[in-house]
């Protein structure tokens, strides 16, 4: 648990040159997530990670790709990171673990970043590394909101990351495209309110394609207590001038005020966010639900601020939190 935090640990603001055609570097960042990019010839399978039970590593191959070999010795749950020559076509990339640290490859998730920048998460961190301290004021930074187990226990949440697959969504400036900014904001939160306890489901958790019906039933059948769907806007690229986050609901008046506290606290989060409202909306998703259910646009990716905004991690963990909490202020009031 805590790959991402661990990794840190050792290799914080480490860079990495990778003196080849086809890899042109990787990094880790202090928020501690794995950045690699890559040129447009090599072809990267987000579900090709592999681990070893009895070392306790996990390696993500890079098939046609030959690099030199490189190892980065460390301490603590990380031993080491090190670049591997298969054979003359294919190059490993292996992090080796401490004995005792369990790694599960299935709650890895590799996403398609920015163009050709891919990033690791590890789906399980836990809620006191998501860290928002350096860009927000503690004092207007969002506190997870306490609740009881019952409430736990009793209430489902649904979290719909908009778009995916051969649908991309919106595509913002410098070609960030909707569908990878929501995934990972999705997952974030998904994880913020499994560690609060709560029963999280994702409609969707890699870059495939779901159906509007299918996100509304699986929601319906499982009688969720909440359905949040998390997308981002954009306009004419001539408007770049247009920015601001805005959520809406369909009729509900449950709805409603889950859309004023999530919107609320996006804004406490974000104290330099435009404001576009809460408003009522027709979307497929909200209208079709039978439970308390809000479309949350969390910014334009055509926005010359906005833009700038999503394509930081660090921005997206201070809106993920700033969505959990405003569930979890809803859920304490409400249900």
């Amino acid at each position: 648990m805590g790959l991402a935090l661990h990794l840190v640990s050792f290799l914080s603001s480490y860079r990495i040159q990778v003196f080849a055609a086809k890899i042109t570097g990787w990094s880790i960042s202090k928020s501690g997530m794995l950045d690699f990019d890559v040129s447009k010839n090599v072809t990267v399978r987000p579900s090709s990670f592999h681990s070893s039970s009895n070392k306790g590593g996990i390696w993500l191959d890079f098939h046609g790709v030959h690099l030199p070999t490189k190892n980065t010795r460390g301490r603590g749950p990380i031993r080491a990171v090190r670049l591997n020559r298969i054979n003359r076509q294919t190059s490993r990339l292996i992090i080796d673990f401490a004995p005792k640290l369990k790694v599960n490859t299935q709650r890895l998730r590799l996403t398609n970043f920015i163009r050709n920048r891919w990033r690791l998460i590890l789906i399980g961190l836990p809620t006191s590394s998501i860290n928002t301290s350096r860009s927000v004021k503690s004092q207007s930074r969002p506190r997870i909101i306490s609740t009881t187990r019952k409430t736990r226990k009793k209430n489902r949440i649904i979290i719909d990351p908009g778009h995916g697959g051969p649908d991309p969504g919106a595509i913002g400036l410098n070609g960030l495209r909707e569908t990878d900014v929501v995934l990972l904001l999705s997952l974030l939160v998904a994880q913020l309110l499994q560690d609060q306890g709560f029963q999280t489901i994702l409609t969707r958790t890699s870059e495939i394609d779901v159906d509007l019906p299918q996100r509304t039933s699986m929601a319906n059948r499982l009688k969720a207590s909440i359905f949040v769907s998390i997308h981002a806007n954009a306009i004419s690229s001539a408007r770049s001038d247009i920015n601001g986050i805005e959520t809406f609901y369909y009729e509900n008046s449950l709805s409603s005020t889950l859309a004023e506290e999530i919107q609320q606290f996006i804004l406490t989060a974000s104290p330099q966010t435009i404001s576009r409202g809460v408003r009522k909306a027709r979307f497929f998703v909200i209208r079709r639900t039978f439970m308390p259910s809000v479309l949350v646009e969390t910014g334009f990716l055509t926005g010359s601020l906005d833009s700038l905004d999503l394509a930081t991690f660090e921005h997206r963990q201070r809106i993920a939190l700033a969505i959990t909490t405003g569930i979890l202020s809803y859920i304490k009031k409400e249900l």
